[in-house]
């Protein structure tokens, strides 16, 4: 092993999450985590190559997200998103995350619509819920275009979700329109047989991108997760002192001028 390698991987016992290995309060409320990584723009290439990202398993993705220009319901901890996907269903979704848990009524708990998970980037996690609907092929371009109203995007379910933890009233049918993102998904196939990792590759319309890292877990395999990504992450040359933030909120921020 080359000594640029091992000092990588010497990086990687500090690298990411190791704030998970002692769950506090939010981490007991949940049994799923998705640990998340920006990657530099300096390494997105380093990453995208990687000679274990599969090539042949890939998913293509428009998004688009919803909100005031102001950026109020982001600021409320509201996320308001649809993706068009060329391959599978496209789907809406309505996410509250906030940095603790929220008690949530009886008939969302119950929904099956209802996921609920930590969303954890290097040294900072939310509580977050998210209920998603399945749309119609067409209702994302109808609603886009003016045809439908933007709330017919989301279910009288979601739609209540949002205006009940919004800080302030919200017209639906008058939020801006954030996109769209172009959204290559691809899955890395570790030769060792450990855990599989996604790369997500996020495009905008002015040519800007972000790569992403990261990985859907239960609590209890964390560790092991974890251990797999700061590996991968090493291995690529990746800074494992890069400032983090979410892409939602580098999406918003970007299309909203902040």
């Amino acid at each position: 092993m080359g000594a640029d390698k091992r000092r990588a991987c010497r990086a990687a016992a500090c690298h990411p999450w190791t704030d998970l290995a002692d769950p506090g309060p939010p981490e007991r409320t949940v049994r799923h985590v998705e640990l998340k990584f920006l990657v530099p723009e300096a390494s997105h290439d380093a990453v995208l190559h990687a000679p274990s990202i599969h090539r042949r398993d890939v998913r293509v993705r428009q998004v688009w997200f919803f909100d005031t220009p102001d950026l109020a319901l982001r600021d409320s901890g509201l996320i308001l998103r649809a993706r068009r996907n060329r391959r599978g269903d496209d789907d809406a979704v309505v996410k509250l995350r906030r940095a603790r848990p929220v008690p949530l009524p009886g008939r969302v708990r119950r929904s099956p619509n209802l996921r609920v998970e930590l969303d954890a980037l290097p040294g900072m996690s939310w509580w977050s819920a998210a209920l998603g609907r399945t749309l119609a092929p067409a209702a994302i371009r109808s609603a886009l275009r003016g045809r439908r109203p933007l709330s017919s995007l989301f279910s009288a379910e979601q739609r209540a979700f949002a205006r009940g933890h919004a800080d302030r009233r919200i017209d639906l049918d008058g939020l801006s329109r954030l996109g769209p993102i172009d959204v290559v998904r691809r899955r890395t196939t570790p030769g060792d047989g450990g855990p599989g990792l996604v790369v997500e590759d996020w495009t905008y319309p002015d040519g800007t991108r972000l790569v992403e890292v990261s990985a859907r877990c239960r609590i209890d395999r964390v560790a092991r997760i974890a251990t797999a990504a700061r590996h991968f992450l090493a291995e690529r040359g990746v800074d494992p002192e890069a400032g983090q933030r979410t892409k939602t909120g580098a999406s918003l921020e970007h299309f909203s001028g902040r």
